[in-house]
């Protein structure tokens, strides 16, 4: 009995065991990718075009990690470019450019904005409201009592209050239809400011692309060839 005891005692704990098996995996995960990059290098000679492929990918994802643009850098390139629309006449100011430093600058004042690391790459998408701004609240519930779009569950012990896109009382379709209503992507999608990626903000980039041309001034070099 007290043979038993001593060794139910000594037997390790949930977490360490957890922990060993964390380790143990990890050392089988790198001796895996250890085999195959020799076995890559290795295969060289004899199947080169597969070699290659692979030293791209590997290339392509180790690079793209590296130069994944951070949330302070992206900022640091918007006050580079302010700086840059400073030297410009406002007369001249690309209208796109503009608009984008505006909203931006914008997000960046109300908290509005969210950073999304990808690993691979960044994406920096927009919010309605502030987060950190308590009235928020009070102006939704205000907002929801007023639109007649939220209910209210009394479940005897406790009692909830959820939302409604519209009016309970409103018949279209949109309002009755599940298959109407937008899928959570499309949301995220509709909402998407930027995408940052090998160490740049491609739309950021792109919007600022002639920033000190105002284009409305040549509407000729706007019109499809015909």
């Amino acid at each position: 009995m007290s043979t038993a005891l001593t060794q139910a005692v000594k037997k390790p704990n949930i977490f360490k065991r957890a922990g060993c098996s964390i380790i143990e995996y990890a050392k089988h995960v790198a001796n895996d990718y250890k085999t195959v990059l020799i076995e890559t290098v290795q295969d060289i000679p004899k199947n080169p075009i597969r070699s290659i492929i692979f030293s791209s990918t590997l290339g392509g994802i180790i690079t793209a990690v590296c130069t994944n643009p951070t949330e302070n850098e992206m900022w640091n390139r918007i006050a580079e470019w302010r700086i840059e629309m400073g030297l410009v006449p406002n007369s001249i100011h690309n209208t796109v450019a503009d608009v984008a430093l505006i909203e931006r600058t914008e997000l960046k004042n109300t908290n509005r904005y969210d950073y999304w690391n990808c690993l691979l790459f960044s994406i920096v998408t927009r919010r309605t409201y502030d987060s950190k701004v308590c009235y928020v609240a009070l102006i939704e519930r205000t907002e929801l009592k007023n639109t007649n779009r939220y209910d209210y569950w009394n479940c005897l012990l406790f009692s909830v209050v959820t939302r409604r896109t519209y009016d309970s009382k409103v018949q279209v379709y949109a309002a009755q239809d599940s298959n109407l209503k937008d899928w959570p992507w499309d949301r995220f999608l509709n909402n998407v400011v930027d995408i940052g990626a090998f160490n740049r903000f491609w739309l950021l980039e792109k919007q600022f692309v002639d920033y000190d041309i105002k284009k409305e001034e040549f509407p000729e070099e706007q019109k499809p060839p015909s």
